[in-house]
């Protein structure tokens, strides 16, 4: 199910992207890169192109695909390439966890942990106000 779920993600973002790419006023020089860059998008961008009327563009990238071939990386990028793949693979051991505090009792459990001598990091993000402009309202109401 989650990869269906990652699948339906992936394919709503490209769907997106498209959008915009072919958007007026489109680029076809950008849109020409993104379809040597992924050729599987190519049939998507002209059928998008077709469909908001831009049809002299979607002729042209068209055109310009036709023959087209992706550029290669150049010779100090494959080079670096191939020296991560000697590289064995980052992993953290298995006693570390990730624990996604969203409740209090789940807060409570690394409260706990972290007094034991269990936590090595937190990182902590929230909005510190529920709405825009709540804050500006409760000190005008404090004045």
């Amino acid at each position: 199910a989650a990869r269906s779920l990652h699948g339906d993600a992936v394919s709503l973002t490209l769907a997106a992207a498209i959008d915009v790419l072919t958007a007026a006023p489109a680029d076809a020089k950008v849109i020409e890169h993104v379809c040597l860059a992924a050729p599987e998008l190519q049939e998507s961008m002209m059928e998008s192109l077709m469909a908001k009327g831009q049809h002299r563009l979607a002729k042209k990238v068209d055109a310009a695909l036709s023959g087209a071939t992706a550029p290669s990386p150049p010779a100090h990028v494959l080079e670096r390439e191939s020296a991560y793949d000697n590289f064995p693979p980052l992993m953290l051991p298995k006693s570390v966890s990730f624990v996604l505090v969203a409740d209090v009792a789940a807060l409570d459990r690394v409260r706990a942990r972290a007094w034991s001598g269990g936590v090595v990091a937190v990182d902590a993000e929230w909005r510190p106000w529920g709405k825009r402009g709540q804050q500006q309202q409760e000190l005008n109401d404090h004045k």
